[in-house]
């Protein structure tokens, strides 16, 4: 016999000692026999008792200890409501504030282009930039043509107007020499800072895209609770990602005007 079971078999008998001469205790065993006693019967130990007047009326019931399984199974429960308690009290503090907030979608709806309008800016603002930096990424690279190839965008231009000036007279070009030099490490740097600078700004464009997308979508879902808790839903109720309701909120008794 576990601890939890020996201490209600005492509490039962020390409840059955002090009310021996007023009360009686009937409990029915798995065989369905019904025991009665002045003290609590020993196969009421494990059972649900009853405990009576000597008139017969009822004065008390007492539940059977539980079974491990039957334990876990009330821990698992108590658990999960503990669990929508909480979520419950988060969700009612944050409807409370949205009605606090604003008096009307459109108010929401004001907010939200507000908030958009300065990421649109920022925006603007970063194509601005990848626009300089793609021209210096271009002057950069004409340089780097040059050394790497030995010649340059120009150079490419004038070519078939050059091509008899530019051989010797063994057929080869004037400007070997120059092709294939080393790039200065300066003019490396600066290409590799370009290169970089226009990667990051890409991605901080396609970054900010998808913070306007959240925007919008975050005040739609704020509006459409909005309109809801305004038709009546009760502050806290629990909605999942289709706005079905998971938990109902309970009513509250002193639940502020809306």
């Amino acid at each position: 016999m576990t601890d939890s079971r020996i201490l209600f078999a005492l509490l039962l008998a020390a409840s059955g000692a002090t009310y021996a001469q007023s009360t009686l205790f009937r409990c029915v065993d798995d065989k369905g026999a019904t025991h009665y006693g002045e003290t609590m019967p020993v196969a009421c130990a494990k059972k649900d008792v009853t405990e009576l007047s000597k008139q017969g009326r009822t004065i008390r019931k007492l539940d059977a200890p539980l079974t491990p399984e039957q334990q876990k199974v009330r821990d698992e429960a108590d658990a999960k409501q503990r669990d929508n308690d909480r979520k419950v009290a988060d969700q009612r503090q944050k409807d409370l504030a949205l009605l606090g907030t604003y008096g009307t979608e459109r108010e929401i709806d004001v907010i939200r282009d507000k908030d958009v309008a300065q990421l649109d800016l920022r925006r603007k603002f970063l194509e601005a930039r990848a626009t300089d930096v793609d021209a210096r990424l271009e002057k950069v690279n004409n340089l780097m043509e040059f050394y790497v190839a030995g010649k340059s965008k120009t150079a490419k231009v004038r070519e078939a107007k050059d091509a008899k000036d530019s051989k010797d007279g063994r057929g080869n070009s004037k400007d070997a020499k120059s092709a294939g030099r080393e790039v200065p490490p300066q003019l490396q740097a600066d290409f590799d800072r370009a290169k970089s600078d226009r990667s990051g700004l890409v991605l901080e464009i396609a970054r900010l895209e998808n913070d306007k997308k959240d925007v919008v979508a975050r005040y739609e879902s704020e509006k459409e609770r909005f309109r809801r808790l305004k038709g009546g839903m009760r502050p806290g109720t629990v909605l999942d990602e289709k706005g079905n309701v998971v938990i109902d909120a309970p009513l509250q008794r002193n639940a502020p005007r809306r």
